[in-house]
């Protein structure tokens, strides 16, 4: 009434265990008296307790963008744009002129070190969903504690999370890219066929083809110095045979 209508409401959604969480981790270095967790819960309560009217005001206003905060600051930044910006639009729209390719090829076929090249030549963004899981895992967001029990379990991360992970990398960076080389993926036609019907289509595959003996003796060489655990011939074995019965479909 003294100013004027405030065009808009950024509301950064975050659980209270995330917050607290970052909030004593920020303690070891902040040396603020206030990041302690008897305190951290007085201010979360107070804060809980004078929002939700204020949420609930400009949600009935229209004004509300609740932001998911779980999530990598990219991936943040790029809602915060959507909604400072222009009406939200599709992640088909967003990518528009963006070249999207998907790499197939099998475990040391050398399809990273092809991607490092292109990368370098062409200014694409090299997007490996192992990478995005370990990182969000690393993030230590809620989703990727999520990804962290699943993981350890030994079950399979649902498709919808690893699509969402793809989408929000693709978003993060589609300002700054002249495309996305998606590595390693699909795995199953399934999952070509809802990247491009939630995400966009593809507009090459490439894939490295190579012979099981070439890529089992690259493996086994690179056993000497990696320390990976699955660099051993019958684990390699057990991933090129996975490797040829999902990609199979996939190629043809």
């Amino acid at each position: 009434s003294k100013i004027r209508e405030c065009d808009t409401v950024l509301y950064f959604e975050c659980a209270a265990k995330t917050m607290t969480e970052r909030l004593l981790h920020r303690a070891k270095t902040s040396g603020r008296a206030d990041d302690n967790e008897a305190t951290i819960k007085k201010r979360l309560d107070t804060f809980y307790s004078a929002t939700e009217p204020v949420v609930k005001y400009y949600e009935d206003k229209k004004k509300l963008n609740r932001i998911n905060a779980e999530r990598a600051v990219d991936a943040i930044f790029a809602d915060v744009v959507t909604a400072l910006g222009a009406p939200p639009v599709s992640a088909a729209t967003k990518l528009k002129g963006k070249k999207i390719i998907f790499i197939v090829g099998g475990p040391g076929c050398g399809k990273g070190t092809q991607c490092d090249k292109i990368v370098e030549k062409y200014g694409f963004t090299h997007l490996s969903t192992g990478d995005l899981l370990r990182d969000e895992v690393k993030s230590g967001s809620a989703r990727g504690k999520k990804l962290t029990e699943i993981m350890e379990q030994g079950k399979l991360v649902p498709m919808e999370t690893v699509l969402e992970l793809l989408k929000d990398g693709m978003l993060a960076k589609a300002d700054k890219s002249n495309g996305f080389l998606i590595d390693g993926y699909p795995r199953e036609v399934k999952q070509g066929t809802e990247f491009e019907s939630k995400i966009r289509e593809c507009d090459t595959v490439l894939y490295f083809e190579c012979a099981a003996k070439t890529m089992t003796e690259r493996l086994l060489h690179r056993a000497k110095t990696s320390g990976r655990a699955d660099d051993n011939e019958a684990t390699i074995k057990k991933r090129l045979d996975t490797f040829y019965s999902a990609t199979e479909p996939v190629v043809k």
